[in-house]
């Protein structure tokens, strides 16, 4: 089952197919990484992945490996300084508008008003000028803001991101 499941992240990840996925191949991918941080940390990890009824998942459309930064940054930060049970809920929907929407929750320790400023900050600045911050584009240097970038180029001023800090119960991430 391990050796199934990294195969498929494997795959996913190194493939240069499309720089665009379905929201379907995604969430796919996301399930397979959730599978073996499940294999990973057993009972300390609660997960779950919901489609709200409506939505067409093989419709939408999303840059390849834009999920899996955000998951990985809960668990690097949000759930680092919490107690297990973690619990990472992912949900996807339609808004009244008809535009699609991407929610990551846990219970971690959430992101306090300045460091969620910071990130705004950064990302203005990193979709103002972006051939300013290339060097700054490599792994586990800008995971989030070029994440939120990537989703800007495409979407422009139909992309909106909200991070919501609770102090007790759920941090929530949703694009």
């Amino acid at each position: 089952e391990i050796s199934n499941h990294l195969a498929a992240i494997l795959r996913y990840s190194t493939s240069n197919e499309r720089d665009l996925v379905t929201l379907e191949q995604e969430i796919a991918h996301i399930e397979s990484y959730m599978i073996l941080m499940k294999l990973r940390y057993e009972e300390q990890l609660e997960y779950s992945i919901e489609m709200e009824p409506g939505i067409q998942p093989n419709q939408i459309r999303l840059p390849r490996l834009s999920l899996q930064p955000i998951i990985e940054n809960t668990f690097r930060h949000g759930l680092r300084q919490v107690l297990p049970p973690w619990r990472i809920e992912i949900k996807t929907g339609l808004a009244s508008d008809g535009n699609s929407w991407i929610s990551v929750s846990e219970n971690g320790i959430g992101m306090k008003q300045e460091e969620i400023e910071r990130l705004d900050a950064r990302l203005t600045e990193f979709y103002l000028n972006p051939a300013d911050h290339l060097k700054e584009m490599k792994l586990g240097g800008m995971g989030l803001v070029n994440t939120l970038a990537r989703f800007k180029f495409l979407y422009k001023d139909r992309f909106r991101y909200q991070i919501t800090s609770v102090d007790s119960g759920y941090e929530g991430f949703k694009i």
